[in-house]
């Protein structure tokens, strides 16, 4: 009868480390997010409105003459010349600022810069789970049996308790094990 104990004692202590040696490696997850900016290239084009003028011709009729607006080739050269900056900003939020200048000029970009600020967060790092130890000792008993026990308890990380109790004066081993119910 001794052997059976001790070979049923050799057997959970074997499922118990085979349960610790062969476990899953936990994966970290990463979420990456990704933005694209696209510049679209404007020009501008300019077409005048024409009005009318009436003529005098030196009878009774007026003739009408289309005449279009007078256009300023100064003004029109001088803004193509000009330098034009803008400001964009792409973002602004607790998580970054993102701003952009442009330098416009002949309709074309002529320089770009770029403002970013990335505020970083705060992670708290959580301590994983560790195995826990408990110790204890039980006293109970029927009517015809009385029983001093000394226990020991180990709850794992994946929240499993195994139990081994030892009665200490009728000699006798106990071995439980218990899984959480959710």
């Amino acid at each position: 009868m001794k052997n059976i104990k001790d070979i049923i004692i050799i057997i959970l202590f074997g499922i118990i480390l085979f349960q610790f040696t062969f476990r899953k490696p936990t994966k970290i997850k990463y979420n990456t997010k990704t933005d694209t900016i696209s510049v679209v290239y404007d020009s501008i084009s300019y077409i005048p409105k024409p009005y009318i003028i009436y003529k005098d011709t030196g009878s009774y009729h007026l003739s009408k003459i289309y005449v279009t607006n007078l256009i300023d080739t100064n003004a029109i050269i001088s803004n193509y010349i000009k330098k034009i900056v803008y400001s964009d900003t792409l973002k602004n939020d607790s998580l970054a600022f993102i701003l952009i200048h442009d330098t416009l000029q002949y309709n074309r970009i002529l320089n770009r810069t770029k403002v970013i600020h990335i505020y970083t967060l705060q992670k708290t790092l959580v301590q994983p789970i560790k195995e826990h130890l408990f110790a204890g000792f039980g006293i109970g008993g029927g009517k015809s049996i009385f029983g001093v026990t000394g226990n020991i308890a180990l709850l794992t990380k994946r929240k499993r308790l195994y139990f081994f109790s030892y009665d200490i004066l009728n000699h006798s081993i106990f071995v439980s094990i218990y899984w959480k119910l959710h």
